[in-house]
């Protein structure tokens, strides 16, 4: 089976429509997975990235061009790390921070370029490519660590979304002439205070993740282009009030460019560059196929050159500023809470935030319950009544239990108002690492037949043993298979990329021993 992601329609191999695909009907909600395959939950989970899209345009029949593909490519790339590129350009280096970007722009791509070269047209998303090439064990590697890092950003997301919800209350508080509140730094409970308001806000984000229906997040996730728009359009603003009241000019010998800080750069890039999980769905309507790698390299490099101007823009119009609170977590602790551009800000932001944050704890919860809930094999008929709910019990109390633990580890990070680039890092570099590394690597060399690192068997297959086991994979064709060796190939892959996303890993780890948690 297959999904027609121009009609939104579930088809079989011969082209016959089977079900509608509707990933927010109740049907298909991971309360009621005994009914339906854990083939059908990907292929949900992948209609849904897709349709998220704010460039998306699912719900028209045309195919996309190149250009058009690579807009949706890079409008989904860019996220979170937008709000503390600015300080995080400041602390490690005008220098550092754009080697440490291309460098991991350029790892990152190839990476992600593996998994498209390999991709067949029937197959909607990357489960079903792992699954095809590597095997059941390494789909549920991949499941797992999908789960856990698409966990790890919903943490992100709440410590963000806090993050702006805080001052946009006290706008409104001073504009009342109440003052009785403390900084978002102090942990206080005898006033109003970062902590009070993180407790209440929890109540709502709670009950968000219990939600079923995905049709208004998918609505109002469009306003994500507008609300990035308005920030790069704010960043520039900074830097013009910046020159003109001669702070910049002031301060010019205090520019970093160099240091020793790569840690919280390597972090934030990680994250930054990361689309491995969501891009197959994205390139699914490219109207010329063979320019679907082209396609991702535009995006990359759209994405690069957004993140470095972003970057720039806005350390430089925050350069000689005083922060509100201290350590800042984002460029918005550099403007005073009745600052009105910066207030507008942070409302679009908190809106683009929570509209989009239900999806994580939504998309990480199917995926896992697909392992242990979801049938291996479902017998469809175009008879069948999909209108009705399922008769099957509902997985109510595993629900009940990974929704709190997901709201409770996001709210003991926004409690200890935890460092945002710090999780960032961890999201990326640590909990990313199989996702950006491991499995394209997996993939690309088993499919080209060398699998010394993940053998199929338990002895090594002989010559004509791995002919037959390649025709198996019934993969693309690669033209390029016989250009190098595999041992060639392997050193450029084992040898130079794993060394390096094991590095990046272990910066992060060792910031996590170093963090002073209390």
């Amino acid at each position: 089976m297959e999904v027609d992601f121009k009609h939104s329609l579930l088809r079989d191999k011969e082209e016959n429509i089977l079900i509608p695909v509707k990933p927010t009907s109740s049907r298909y909600t991971d309360q009621s997975l005994d009914n339906v395959t854990s083939e059908e939950v990907h292929m949900q989970i992948a209609f849904l990235r897709r349709r998220l899209s704010s460039l998306s345009f699912i719900s028209t029949p045309g195919s996309q061009s190149t250009f058009v593909t690579a807009l949706i490519i890079c409008n989904n790339t860019l996220g979170t790390a937008v709000m503390i590129l600015p300080i995080v350009f400041g602390t490690c280096g005008i220098i550092n921070s754009l080697i440490v970007m291309s460098l991991i722009g350029v790892v990152q791509f190839i990476t992600c370029k593996l998994i498209l070269i390999h991709l067949k047209e029937s197959e909607p998303d990357l489960p079903q490519l792992t699954e095809r090439i590597l095997g059941k064990t390494w789909k549920a590697v991949f499941v797992i660590s999908s789960c856990v890092f698409e966990f790890s950003t919903g943490v992100v997301y709440l410590i963000l979304m806090n993050n702006m919800l805080y001052p946009i209350l006290v706008f409104f508080f001073e504009l009342a002439g109440f003052e009785n509140y403390a900084k978002k730094s102090e942990n206080r409970y005898d006033i109003f205070s970062f902590q009070i308001t993180a407790w209440i806000f929890m109540v709502p984000c709670f009950l968000s993740c219990f939600m079923k229906n995905m049709d208004a997040i998918s609505v109002l996730s469009k306003i994500g282009i507008y609300v990035l728009c308005s920030y790069v359009i704010f960043l520039f603003y900074v830097l013009f009030d910046n020159i003109s009241a001669g702070t910049l000019q002031n301060n010019i010998e205090n520019i970093s460019y160099i240091t020793t800080n790569v840690t919280d750069v390597s972090g934030a890039f990680c994250l930054a560059f990361f689309i491995h999980s969501a891009v197959c769905p994205l390139v699914k309507n490219i109207e010329k196929k063979e320019e679907t790698t082209k396609s991702l390299g535009i995006s990359y490099i759209m994405s690069g050159v957004f993140y470095f101007l972003i970057g720039l823009v806005g350390y430089l119009g925050i350069l000689g500023r005083e922060t509100v609170d201290d350590p800042p977590q984002t460029i918005m602790d550099f403007f005073s809470s009745q600052s009105i551009f910066p207030f507008i800000i942070e409302v679009l932001y908190f809106l683009k935030l929570i509209t989009v944050y239900p999806l994580f704890c939504y998309i990480s919860r199917t995926q896992l319950f697909s392992l242990f809930f979801a049938r291996k094999t479902r017998h469809i008929r175009a008879s069948d009544d999909f209108s009705k709910p399922p008769e099957e019990p509902s997985h109510f109390i595993p629900c009940l239990i990974y929704n709190t633990l997901y709201i409770g580890v996001s709210q003991a990070c926004v409690l200890f108002n935890v460092n945002l680039t710090f999780v960032m890092g961890l999201t990326g570099a640590v909990f990313g690492f199989l996702l950006v590394f491991v499995i394209p690597v997996a993939i690309h060399l088993k499919c080209y037949g060398f699998d010394p690192i993940w053998p199929t068997r338990k002895t090594t297959p002989k010559a004509e043993d791995r002919i037959e086991m390649i025709e198996k994979i019934k993969c693309n064709e690669h033209p390029d298979r016989y250009f190098h060796s595999n041992w060639l190939r392997a050193l450029f892959y084992i040898g130079l990329l794993l060394p390096f996303g094991i590095y990046l890993f272990t910066i992060q780890l060792i910031a996590l021993f170093d963090f002073d948690w209390f």
